[in-house]
């Protein structure tokens, strides 16, 4: 590896062959690349190593004001600098979502798109309102969404000539449930009064026409770099926005199964801490894995053995106090009187490039092979479908 000029970056490089956001390249370029394609390696020498990681870090550590420098740069070279996109500057920087979306607050304000233009010059307003400030810090938390029917739906409900809540179809409701829960997650507003409705949430976003524009743009570019393909799930979430190998936050997907509907569930999504959450009234049960566990968040007793057995089995620990013939063990063993579907959702850590909860993967249903034990019960499951092959690695690589 020669001498390389100040600026030059590692980071889109190794992002290209790995896949990887920039925080979780250092913890690579630090400890190895564990998580590569069987017959795949890359290796630094400690010299090499060394340098690589101090160029990684360097451009993790870009500045806010560095950022808007940058963008304003790239957009007046563009023909018309006050139309110059977030997806064209992603393209041509080379930097990701994470980049812009993962940093904290600049002087009390949220860093998105808007914030970025204003700073840069290149727009003349900006909300400054409380609820307007709080909506600028929740676009953040759309920069996961994959797929694009969920993106439009998002879009078409948060916009000011978007449909009216008794004109909704069942699937139009629940999305408009996950885009509530994502803005609220407890289902109260920035001064934590209690939000009557989902319809008032969606007043509440379609009065501030600028949110929709916002989250159009960033979900274009979430959507362009996911190389997923989707399907529907079939059973109890068949008629649910949801869709198999689909990224979602937790407040999101709970409220796909039908957490905070107020027919139904009427606990708030953003106060459910369970990692298995059943739901009578849809009879769906929801998995949430997180494969890789520390200290610092995971007790001796929540350590559990979740990992890929192969891209179909997953082997998976119940709570550790759940046995055969509980409620919960007698659910989950198909014994209980209401049948109900399983969604194993997975992720890889708590974190990633966007901040503090990371979204989980979609799996889809699955089905029970073998169990044994008790207080923790161990279960093989069968998934529908294969894994991606990222989050199988990872999820294999958990095993050890």
């Amino acid at each position: 590896m020669g001498h390389q000029r100040e600026d030059f970056s590692f980071e889109p490089r190794l992002r290209a062959l790995t896949g990887q956001g920039r925080k979780q390249l250092v913890d690579s370029v630090e400890k190895g690349f564990s998580e590569l394609p069987a017959g795949c390696e890359i290796q630094f020498d400690k010299m090499s190593q060394k340098e690589v990681l101090k160029n990684v870090k360097r451009q993790l550590a870009t500045t806010t004001l560095r950022l808007v420098n940058e963008f304003a740069d790239y957009a007046r070279r563009s023909a018309s600098p006050t139309e110059y996109s977030l997806r064209r500057f992603l393209a041509e920087s080379g930097l990701t979502l994470g980049s812009i979306f993962g940093r904290s607050k600049f002087r009390g304000e949220p860093v998105e798109m808007t914030f970025i233009r204003h700073r840069a010059g290149l727009a003349t307003t900006i909300d400054v309102s409380p609820t307007g400030a709080y909506l600028r810090g929740r676009v953040r938390n759309f920069a996961h969404v994959d797929d694009p029917a969920r993106a439009q739906a998002y879009v078409a409900l948060s916009s000011p000539q978007g449909p009216q809540w008794d004109n909704l179809g069942p699937m139009q409701r629940i999305a408009a449930e996950m885009l509530f829960y994502s803005v609220w997650p407890k289902g109260r507003d920035q001064d934590d009064q209690l939000i009557g409705s989902i319809r008032d949430g969606l007043d509440v976003l379609r009065a501030h026409g600028w949110f929709s524009d916002e989250l159009r743009e960033v979900m274009e570019s979430s959507v362009d770099a996911s190389r997923a393909v989707f399907e529907r799930p079939g059973g109890n979430l068949a008629g649910t926005p949801l869709v198999v190998h689909g990224t979602y936050r937790r407040e999101e997907l709970l409220a796909a199964i039908g957490v905070g509907r107020a027919d139904g569930d009427a606990r708030m999504p953003g106060d459910v801490r369970e990692g298995v959450v059943w739901v009578e009234s849809t009879g769906i049960g929801a998995l949430s894995v997180q494969l890789e566990k520390d200290s610092d968040t995971f007790t001796d007793s929540t350590m559990y053995a979740d990992y890929a057995i192969n891209d179909t089995l997953f082997h998976w620990q119940s709570q550790s106090a759940t046995t055969p013939g509980s409620s919960s063990g007698r659910r989950l063993l198909g014994e209980h009187a209401q049948s109900f579907d399983l969604a194993l959702f997975v992720r890889q850590r708590g974190n990633d490039d966007l901040g503090k909860g990371a979204p989980y993967t979609f799996l889809g249903l699955v089905d029970l092979v073998s169990y044994s034990g008790s207080k923790p019960i161990s279960i093989t499951w069968r998934l529908r479908r294969p894994m991606p092959q990222g989050l199988y690695l990872a999820a294999r690589a958990a095993a050890t």
